[in-house]
Order: structure tokens, then C-alpha cells, then sequence
């Protein structure tokens, strides 16, 4: 009966492994890679402290195109559109801020119906539109490019 337990535990860890993989498999495709990396670039200045609190922001459509960087260029938060159909939310959280999804970031998701992603110096979190929010995995930017150590 252990011996049986044993290869659950280990079985219901791997798959568990694989999902955390590959649910945020959008985030891997390469348009949208390339975006996250101008978007941290262009955030870059409010992660260090004492910086603008800016947060800056794009969506990922239905036929998985980026829109544009933008800013309201108010702290701690900011304004989008978000049309039907739109499959993600990113944005940036300022230093100061906690990197995990706060309760207007979880609103947006659920207003959205699509996952709000929260992109910090050295994080990324996600808020679903269940209302959960989990932790994707480590962050760090390398050559213009964001790197994701994914979380298991």
C-alpha cells in the first residue's frame, strides 16, 4: 500500500510539474516574449527605489497580437481597454509594491475574464478569474529579454 501511495505522490507531482509548465504556455510564444521584454525595459525605472511609481501595461488578443506598451503615468496604477476576446493582461508592479496580484488586479481579471499577469523586478504572478492568484515563477532580465524560472 505505501509502495502505491509512493507512485501517486510522485505521479500527481509530475503532471503538476508539467502544468505549471505549460498553463501560461502564451507567455512562451515568441511575439509575446518579445513584448514582455520592451515591457520590462521600459519599466526598468520604476523597479529601483525611490523611482516612479508608474505601472505600464499591454493585452494579448484573440489572435495572440500584442497591443502597444502604454502608462497612465499614475503610481500604482493604470488604465486599459480590454476588448472581448483579449487572452491575457500584463503589466508591471513598481518597487515599493508587493509583486503578488493585489485585489484590484484580481477586479481586472475577473472584469476582463482573462488572466491578469503582474510582472515586478524579479517576479511574475498571475490573477485568475476564479479570483486565485498564484505565483508563475522567478524573474530576470538578461540581453533585453525576460527569463522565466518557471515555479513547480
Amino acid at each position: 500500500m505505501k509502495k502505491l501511495i509512493l507512485l501517486i505522490t510522485i505521479m500527481l507531482a509530475t503532471v503538476a510539474s508539467a502544468m505549471t509548465a505549460t498553463e501560461h504556455k502564451l507567455l512562451d510564444t515568441p511575439v509575446v516574449r518579445a513584448q514582455m521584454g520592451k515591457l520590462y525595459d521600459k519599466a526598468a525605472h520604476t523597479f529601483v527605489s525611490g523611482g516612479p511609481r508608474n505601472e505600464y501595461s499591454f493585452t494579448v488578443n484573440a489572435d495572440g497580437s500584442v497591443t502597444p506598451i502604454i502608462t497612465s503615468g499614475t503610481a500604482d496604477k493604470n488604465k486599459i481597454d480590454v476588448p472581448t476576446g483579449t487572452q491575457t493582461i500584463v503589466h508591471t508592479h513598481p518597487n515599493g509594491t508587493h509583486p503578488q496580484p493585489g485585489p484590484n488586479d484580481v477586479t481586472a481579471a475577473q472584469a476582463a475574464d482573462c488572466p491578469n499577469y503582474d510582472l515586478s523586478q524579479d517576479q511574475l504572478w498571475v490573477a485568475n478569474i476564479d479570483g486565485t492568484t498564484a505565483k508563475v515563477g522567478d524573474v530576470e532580465f538578461k540581453h533585453g529579454e525576460v527569463v522565466i524560472k518557471w515555479t513547480k
